[in-house]
């Protein structure tokens, strides 16, 4: 099947309702049962914290669009995340990290996991000598995120790919702004690809939660078992409203990608626009990089306005149909602020040093119609002067 087909049939045969429902039901139920105890060890659900019919149909939906061996569903793209680091690290290990990935992605490191004596190197992952160099005998991870989050910055998924197999380290990757709609590590050679499913597989502000796809079973087995054992699985709820939205993935990301290029080209020679970055223009670091390992750029862009933090601020407040809100990949366009919001956590100097400055704005382009975000974001930019 292509993937226009799969996002909506893939898994269905595994997971036929006795009603013959055209949406596979809810399996709103903490425990199931057995005849017997043989039938038990067989049938494959036993307890909602460990499997449910409901998230495991989404389970396979994921593994084909990815491509992969397994996938694993939890409660946050976070707890995914976690569950992956929880599975594969121990005290002493170290991890390499893109400079530039979300915020949360800096805070479960530095927070949580470096408790317990796990270092952490922020890179720049677009330079392979950098990661040759940064690479330890306790290197377990390389974990990168493109584009990157909220600068857009390209990493090459091959290139990295192939030096952590050289040096038998996993490499992870976030792919949730691009979904394997556009874009497919595991096919590029990483070894895990992570989702806040909460975005694009959503696409309607409905749900939070996130999966992880593996290429290899022994991996797919272990992380498994760290879901089970925390708990922090999909509820089966979320599972069956992302199954509905995913059905669409593709047709509304078309028009995404189509109206952020738009955008991003309006914006790139405005007079108050200090930079745009989106990987679709040509003159962006990475755009060929992003043409042969993407479909398309993504819906994603972001840009300075000329002005200081006051400045970036006030033009996120005063849009009107844009809307201001901590999420992307939705049918509506969400604008934020990333050094108040998304990347508040890091200090003003770590923020300058990736390129997140005071009046960076990100702007997640919805499925509006374009003239009518163009007509918003120019009333916002003159609201600056007024």
């Amino acid at each position: 099947m292509k993937f226009s087909t799969k996002q909506i049939h893939a898994g269905r045969e595994k997971n036929i309702s006795l009603y013959g429902d055209v949406n596979i039901p809810i399996h709103q139920s903490t425990s199931f049962v057995h005849d017997s105890v043989d039938q038990y060890l067989e049938k494959g659900f036993s307890y909602s914290r460990t499997s449910n019919p409901t998230i495991e149909l989404l389970e396979e939906r994921l593994k084909q669009l990815e491509e992969g061996s397994g996938a694993l569903c939890f409660s946050t793209g976070m707890a995914a995340i976690h569950s992956v680091f929880d599975g594969i690290l121990k005290t002493g290990d170290h991890v390499i990290i893109s400079d530039v990935v979300y915020g949360g992605t800096y805070r479960i490191s530095k927070a949580i996991f470096a408790k317990y004596d796990i270092e952490f190197s922020f890179i720049d992952t677009s330079k392979s000598e950098d990661i040759k160099k940064a690479i330890r005998p306790n290197t377990k991870i390389i974990f990168t995120e493109t584009p990157a989050n909220p600068t857009l910055k390209i990493y090459d998924l091959k290139l990295i790919s192939d030096i952590s197999k050289n040096h038998q380290i996993l490499h992870v990757v976030d792919n949730t702004f691009m979904t394997p709609y556009l874009q497919n590590p595991l096919s590029l050679g990483a070894d895990i690809v992570i989702h806040s499913t909460t975005k694009f597989f959503d696409g309607h502000n409905m749900t939070t939660g996130g999966c992880a796809v593996f290429s290899d079973k022994e991996t797919f087995e272990r992380i498994k078992f760290i879901r089970n054992t925390s708990g922090n699985i999909m509820s089966p709820f979320t599972a069956f409203l992302t199954l509905q939205g995913l059905k669409t993935l593709s047709l509304r990301l078309e028009r995404q990608c189509l109206t952020a290029h738009l955008i991003a080209e309006h914006l790139n020679n405005h007079k108050v626009i200090e930079r745009v970055f989106y990987p679709g223009l040509e003159d962006f670091p990475g755009h060929q990089i992003s043409c042969n390992q993407s479909r398309d750029h993504g819906s994603l862009l972001a840009f300075i306005v000329k002005g200081d933090l006051n400045t970036g601020k006030k033009f996120a407040d005063n849009l009107k149909l844009c809307l201001l809100a901590e999420n992307l990949g939705s049918v509506e366009t969400l604008v934020t602020h990333p050094a108040s919001m998304t990347h508040g956590y890091l200090t003003q100097d770590e923020r300058q040093s990736i390129g997140i400055t005071d009046s960076l704005i990100r702007m997640s382009v919805g499925i509006e119609d374009p003239e009518d975000l163009l007509n918003d974001i120019e009333q916002s930019l003159a609201s600056l002067h007024g």
